[in-house]
This record gives structure tokens, sequence and C-alpha cells, in this order.
């Protein structure tokens, strides 16, 4: 995986993209560089950021934070079991950086599963955001670029209802960025 995607020079401008349960959306900041955020009249899906989650936002996601690029990230792990859910994790973020994802894979092996599954951990609650079902051994789940993974968080991958001598792996690479 060495040399597919190369740190960031320092001072390089990222397009940080978000996820709202249907569409990945670039994420707008102002000219000071915060956060935009727009309310509108649709009602929000489950386990939607409300008011005191978008206001905590405001005040820590600033674009100049997500600017500083600090080090280069990259990850893999392997699990293997015979039945029920398999859940492999990759290392923590420190908790003076933020992972910015560019690159992150899952794969079947070996056995079989009835599904794949990426989550985000935040710390706090794991949250799904990619689900195969019915992989094929060797087919890779890939994650669209640019996740962002806060300190403390990490990314996690599920093989769903394994079968005997399931082995799947979990990679990613990216980059950290300084968080204060």
């Amino acid at each position: 995986m060495a040399g597919i995607v190369s740190p960031l020079p320092e001072g390089c401008l990222v397009a940080i993209h978000g996820y709202d349960g249907t569409y990945w959306t670039k994420i707008a900041v102002d000219s000071s560089g915060y956060l935009r955020i727009v309310a509108d009249s649709l009602p929000l899906p489950n386990g939607a950021a409300q008011e005191t989650t978008l206001s905590g936002l405001y005040n820590v996601m600033r674009l100049k934070n997500l600017l500083l690029y600090d080090s280069y990230y990259s990850a893999s792990v392997e699990g293997t079991a015979s039945s029920g859910d398999l859940v492999i994790s990759l290392t923590s973020v420190p908790v003076d950086k933020i992972a910015v994802i560019t690159g992150c894979g899952l794969v079947i092996t070996a056995g079989t599963a009835t599904g794949l599954q990426f989550n985000v951990y935040d710390g706090t609650n794991s949250r799904p955001i990619m689900r195969k079902l019915s992989p094929a051994l060797n087919e890779m789940i890939s994650l669209p670029p640019f996740i962002v993974v806060p300190p403390g968080g990490c990314v996690k991958g599920t093989g769903m209802s394994v079968g005997s001598s399931t082995t799947i792996k979990l990679f990613a690479v990216g980059y950290y960025v300084k968080y204060s």
C-alpha cells in the first residue's frame, strides 16, 4: 500500500466531506474558516446531530485547525473467527490529532460472511458508515476518501455472521492533522 497515497505537503488545502445518511456532501465554511451550518425544514434522521452537537463542532472544527498536517497515517489489522460477528479495529487516533482517511479497505480473505461493514468509532459510539451484503471471497469494499476520525476514535471493520475459519482484513492510509 505504501506509495499509493502520499502525505500532503504542509499548508495543503483539503476538501472534507460529511455523510448525511443519504449523500456525501462537501463541508462548507464561511470567509473566516468556520463551518457553515444551515438548518432546513427536512426531518432529522435517527442519530442525527442536534443543536448542541453542531454548536460544539462550530467551536472545535475550524478549517484552520484541519490544515495543519502532522504526519502520515497507515494501519492494518486482520482477524479470524468461526461464528457470530467478527469485529476488528485499527489503532485509536492519538488524543492530540485527527486522522483523515484517504483510502480504506475491508476484505474477506478466507471463509464466508453474510456482510461486511465499516464503522467509525468516535471514542464513545460506533457509527456504521458503509455495508456490503453477500460479499464474495476476496471482494474488497472501500470507503470514499476523506473520512475524518476524531481524537481517540478509530475505524472498525465487521464480518457479519461469519462461517467457519473466516478471516477479514482491514487497512487504511491517510494523514494526521494537529488538533488544538
